[in-house]
């Protein structure tokens, strides 16, 4: 910028430091069985009324509603849902198949209604519940036989002239009918026009293929062919309308895009067509099928044929099913499979027990990022529980915390009555991470413990739990990493249901903790975003300061905010980018190498205190 006239100046200048990008915490990858909803795929639930949407209420003793809602109760913020079933591990095929009905024309065109959730299928016998309707419902009506066409049209007319183009767009359809001649036929349209001819506006439709037949106007009229399709339920209450939807494949209302659109599609039906040798054929059939006109039911929907394996929930990064489900979301952090209610008549359903404990830990050891929440099995004693994590479950892994028992809630069946139900802990403890996550630090945040007896550990929503733990027996169970949820005092009167534990599977003293894991991982997925621009550039001193600039500031503020330990920076962490950690080896492999420390915080645990008692100038001590 040059100077010549006296005046003030504005410059905009570039950042010197790349933007810091924090990983986002709390928001949970929930997996489990429900009565309807697309399969194997996450589907974004912001409440538990988006849960009851998309995947419907209580199903067959599965806690998955229950354990989404405890999610939300207790402070949940987002929440990734993927409904589980039964396939085929080598093909992907799924066992279980979607409700349908199909209209199928003469020229071997079909159109197929199916139940499903925005573009997706979803499988199960709930899917037979549903009904459709159809109906015609033009965004161009005929004026009245005489009233349409304002010239005859000529056999093999590849436009014509008409009195109002008022609903009539590029990828219409349109039905051309002489009732004289008994000529009828469907048309597409390329365009439309408008202008003035010898002071008179014309209107011309142009068309994607010649007409077959001749219509005189004085005998025709013109009407676009488009439907209403209604869901309904089996008590016939309307539950979805979709109005004036085209079955042509190029009109912006074709009720494939309409309906299975991925934001705001249907969240009962998916639609395929194939318009075979003929699109005028299939329209006739819908138009003719009078079943459409009171209601036609979905039928062959069925659940899984085969039980639901360890196998089938590990899943496989190519086909993508599983916990792989869940690969493409990358903001999720926390893992939770709350186990089926009735694991003797629900065989085939997920199970607290080592295998799938495993599969969990192996995964979120897998992807770094996530953090699993895994339930205890039900019904068990404190010895039974301690001699499963020691024996039966064995494992050594920071990746993951276990909880112990099981929560009692009010039986959403029965709302007046005093009747409790047994639901897994997982969903409320998630709720509860997320709950603190959103504390500002100090007090809060991913640093600090979710337990205590406080707001940091409080269960909300829940009545008692099966089965009261001791201090005795959490003497027990706490060193090996079971975390306790416990019936205890409030300080301001009153008992109340609190999580009491915060510790990981690991015996690893670095990362015994609960907020340890969780904030290292907060740290590493900060970096890694943060650091991406510096992805193809020179590896050399000004990229290796550039990448220590941001990550040092990025430390620096986590520190002053309260996340890290240490009364200085330097105490708090440290960042080596250079020569010393760059090999020339590294370099031509187009490999930066980097040295990261950081101090975190450990829980107190326990609290020791000795009193001294002071009487006539001697004291007595006891600790």
């Amino acid at each position: 910028m040059s100077f010549g006239t006296p005046g003030v100046y504005v410059e905009e200048t570039a950042p010197r430091l790349n933007p810091i990008i924090r990983a986002g915490t709390g928001v949970l990858g929930m997996f489990g069985f429900t009565n309807r909803g697309p399969v194997h795929k996450p589907i974004s639930l912001g409440s538990f009324d988006d849960f009851i949407r998309v995947f419907g209420k209580s199903y067959n003793n599965e806690t998955a509603e229950y354990a989404v809602k405890g999610y939300f109760d207790n402070g949940g913020s987002k929440c990734y849902f993927v409904r589980l079933s039964a396939y085929d591990t080598t093909t992907g095929v799924e066992s279980a198949s979607a409700a349908s009905v199909q209209i199928n024309a003469n020229g071997g065109g079909t159109f197929t209604i199916s139940s499903g959730y925005r573009g997706n299928e979803s499988p199960g016998l709930e899917g037979n519940n549903l009904f459709i309707t159809v109906e015609a419902n033009p965004l161009h009506p005929s004026a009245g036989v005489g009233n349409d066409i304002t010239a005859d049209i000529a056999s093999g007319a590849t436009e014509f002239t008409i009195s109002g183009t008022i609903g009539i767009r590029a990828g219409s359809t349109l039905r051309l009918t002489d009732t004289n001649t008994a000529n009828t036929e469907i048309v597409t349209v390329r365009r439309v026009s408008s202008g003035l001819q010898n002071g008179v506006v014309v209107h011309t439709v142009f068309l994607e293929a010649a007409t077959a037949n001749a219509y005189v106007s004085a005998d025709s009229q013109v009407v676009s062919v488009e439907y209403d399709i209604n869901v309904l339920d089996a008590t016939g209450t309307v539950l979805e309308t979709w109005t004036s939807l085209s079955l042509a494949l190029l009109a912006e209302n074709n009720a494939d895009l309409v309906i299975n659109d991925p934001e705001l599609g249907s969240r009962y039906i998916t639609t395929s067509t194939d318009l075979g040798a003929g699109q005028g054929d299939l329209f006739t059939a819908l138009l003719n099928d009078a079943t459409f006109g009171t209601g036609k039911q979905l039928q062959g929907g069925t659940d899984e044929t085969v039980g639901f394996t360890e196998a089938m929930f590990g899943g496989t990064e190519l086909i993508g099913k599983g916990l792989h489900a869940l690969d493409p979301v990358t903001e999720v952090n926390l893992l939770s499979a709350p186990p089926t209610a009735d694991a003797t008549a629900n065989s085939w359903s997920i199970k607290a027990t080592s295998g799938f404990h495993n599969i969990m830990l192996a995964h979120a050891e897998a992807r770094m990022d996530l953090f699993a929440i895994l339930d205890a099995p039900a019904d068990v004693t404190p010895a039974e529980i301690k001699t499963y994590r020691n024996t039966t479950l064995g494992i050594d892994s920071y990746w993951g915390a276990l909880y112990y028992p099981h929560l009692k809630i009010q039986d959403p069946a029965r709302p007046q009555s005093s009747a409790t139900i047994t639901v897994p802990p997982s969903g409320h403890v998630a709720g509860i991470y997320s709950r603190v996550d959103g504390i500002p630090a100090p007090q809060g945040g991913v640093s600090a413990a979710p337990a205590g007896i406080s707001d940091f550990g409080y269960v909300d929503g829940v009545i008692g739990i099966e089965r009261l733990v001791s201090d005795n027996q959490q003497n027990e169970l706490n060193p090996i990493g079971v975390n306790c949820i416990r019936l205890l005092d409030r300080a301001s009167g009153g008992k109340g249901v609190y999580v009491y534990g915060a510790r990981t599977l690991s015996t690893n003293n670095n990362f015994k903790y609960v907020p340890m894991r969780r904030t290292l991982t907060f740290i590493e997925e900060s970096v890694r975003l943060s650091t991406q621009f510096g992805i193809f550039k020179k590896n050399g001193p000004q990229l290796w300061s550039e990448l220590s600039s941001v990550i040092e500031s990025f430390l620096s503020q986590f520190w002053r905010e309260g996340n890290l330990a240490g009364n200085s920076e330097r105490e708090a962490f440290f960042v080596e980018i250079n020569k010393s950690t760059t090999s020339n080896d590294d370099i031509q492999n187009g490999i930066v190498r980097g040295r990261i420390g950081v101090s975190l915080f450990r829980p107190a645990e326990f609290i020791v205190f000795t009193f001294t008692q002071t009487q006539n100038g001697s004291s007595v001590e006891e600790g």
